[in-house]
């Protein structure tokens, strides 16, 4: 089982958002916000926060989120 990406952010509280939307639909996500939480001002410098799932739920993820 993997770990992928499926949705980059431009900040932690959007990722958040999106977290807990996931969660609340049984799908474990987790969120990779490297240097952005200790300096939002270097987010886009690091490529964004990164919101990733099980590759097993990535389907269903993107169709929670409306992704597609």
């Amino acid at each position: 089982m993997e770990i992928v990406i499926i949705k980059i952010c431009d900040d932690l509280m959007e990722a958040e958002v999106y977290k807990s939307k996931l969660e609340s639909e049984g799908i474990k996500s987790f969120i990779d916000a490297g240097v952005a939480c200790i300096n939002p001002l270097l987010t886009n410098a690091v490529g964004g926060i990164k919101l990733l799932v099980r590759d097993d739920d990535v389907e269903r993820a993107k169709r929670i989120l409306n992704l597609d």
